[in-house]
């Protein structure tokens, strides 16, 4: 007996603490965004399909997914995540987790919904569906598809009293209201009377077009989470972001037949205001890391360490750009002779935004690499002009490390963003001149990648 009323008395204790932590959470939240409304807890669900059963496969969905709720953790309030993929999110694995959201949900509450995957409009109704992972190809039988109309009820079915959906999927547009007043002033008291009042949002990657799998949509919403600094942001502020997408029509507003209240809005709630995220998903492109230039490689050995150590026996440059990030990199860079086939590699890394109407980048990174290098031509010497030649070039890899120096500016508003990080690289070197390199740079939590083509000039 009494053991059974220690193991209870803990149980009472643990849940005490755990109730005093969301209380001190929501109170937090409360201080920091100037609200006078019960905060309750925070649901981020995440429904994305790579996957199909008939459909052709996508490539991002997943992906996007992963990299929204990562950011979403690791910088928001999140108090639960669910997840549904590929060939678990069927028709009745999402609508089984609907209803479990509906018998779990608090109506102080707020959710957040992400859909990632197909989508299809019945061209005879006019109206679109999400295609679930086992969803039939035939347009007429429309198997195991969900209709938007279908989605919009199980959404406003749910007892909390924020939903917001992002719906990043083709013909999603017909599933809103859009607001034609003029947006609202956001200050502290359009965020106190948001929240106040009961919020049914969706945005939508396009109206009643296409969408790309490669979804210039998701990049930008992945962007403008990870880069805001307030203590709240709410869809209208994620929307000035997205709106730029130039593939397709993003849109805004009330869940159509919902009980949407005017002016009523989610909120995120950022866990420290004012901070600037500094690891992010590789391929969000603001800010970037931009990464580093190529190393020219050495073609003979110095005579002796010592003659080395202060030749400077090649220059050259290069650009590039990072598989993940549209911005021109500059490369300015030089190698001074070391031991023999190794070589130490300095320079500076220049980075310039552009493609993006709102955000202007620049960054300076000097960086130093000691890499070791294998000639085409493994001969000992090279005494005659032959063996010279056959000497010219080789295959490479360094390790190194630098500092980079950025800002950029985002609304109108700069941020700097300056930080050790450390960097490997692999390239081949032909003929002395062209230089070929990826490079893979980290700042020890997040990476970034580059390619870069230079043309080496070398100092006789």
């Amino acid at each position: 007996m009494k053991k059974k009323l220690y193991i209870a008395c803990i149980i009472l204790f643990l849940f005490s603490l755990s109730s005093l932590f969301a209380q001190n959470r929501g109170l937090e939240i409360q201080r920091n965004a100037g609200l006078d409304s019960a905060v309750g807890k925070q649901w981020a669900v995440f429904i994305a399909i790579d996957r199909y059963r008939e459909w052709s496969p996508l490539g991002n969905p997943v992906k996007d997914a992963k990299e929204i709720r990562d950011i979403l953790v690791a910088d928001y309030f999140v108090d639960e995540v669910r997840e549904l993929y590929d060939l678990d999110a069927t028709a009745s694995g999402i609508r089984q987790l609907f209803a479990n959201l509906r018998s779990q949900i608090s109506r102080d509450d707020s959710v957040f919904v992400f859909y990632a995957g197909h989508g299809h409009t019945d061209e005879y109704t006019n109206t679109g569906s999400w295609i679930p992972a086992d969803g039939g190809r035939d347009p007429m039988a429309q198997a195991n598809w969900l209709p938007n109309i279908q989605i919009r009820n199980m959404l406003s079915a749910l007892p909390a009293k924020h939903v917001f959906l992002v719906s990043d999927s083709c013909f999603s547009g017909d599933m809103l209201d859009v607001s034609r007043g003029a947006g609202p002033v956001i200050n502290s008291e359009y965020y106190r009377r948001a929240y106040s009042r009961v919020s049914r949002q969706v945005m939508t990657s396009g109206s009643s077009e296409t969408v790309p799998d490669a979804s210039e949509f998701a990049l930008r919403f992945k962007s403008s989470l990870s880069r805001a600094q307030g203590a709240c942001i709410d869809p209208q502020f994620l929307f000035t972001t997205v709106r730029e997408v130039k593939s397709t029509q993003p849109m805004l507003g009330a869940i159509r037949g919902s009980e949407h209240q005017e002016g009523g809005s989610f909120l995120f709630f950022r866990r420290n205001p004012g901070a600037v995220t500094a690891a992010r998903p590789e391929n969000i492109p603001a800010p970037p890391a931009p990464s580093t230039g190529n190393p020219v490689t050495e073609t003979k050995p110095p005579k002796s360490a010592q003659d080395s150590a202060s030749k400077l026996w090649s220059l050259g440059a290069s650009i590039g750009t990072s598989f993940a990030d549209p911005w021109f990199i500059g490369t300015v860079h030089g190698t001074i002779a070391a031991l023999p086939y190794s070589f130490l590699h300095i320079g500076l890394d220049i980075g310039l935004a552009s493609g993006l109407a709102d955000t202007g980048y620049y960054s300076f990174y000097p960086f130093a690499h000691y890499a070791f290098f294998m000639p085409f031509s493994r001969l000992a010497k090279a005494e005659n002009a032959a063996a010279a030649k056959s000497r010219r070039g080789g295959f490479y890899a360094g390790i190194g490390g630098g500092y980079l120096f950025s800002e950029y500016n985002f609304s109108g508003t700069k941020h700097p963003l300056n930080m050790p990080a450390g960097d490997l690289i692999a390239g081949v070197n032909i003929l002395n001149m062209i230089d070929i390199s990826y490079t893979i740079r980290t700042n020890f939590k997040v990476a970034s990648n580059k390619v870069s083509v230079g043309y080496m000039y070398r100092f006789k």
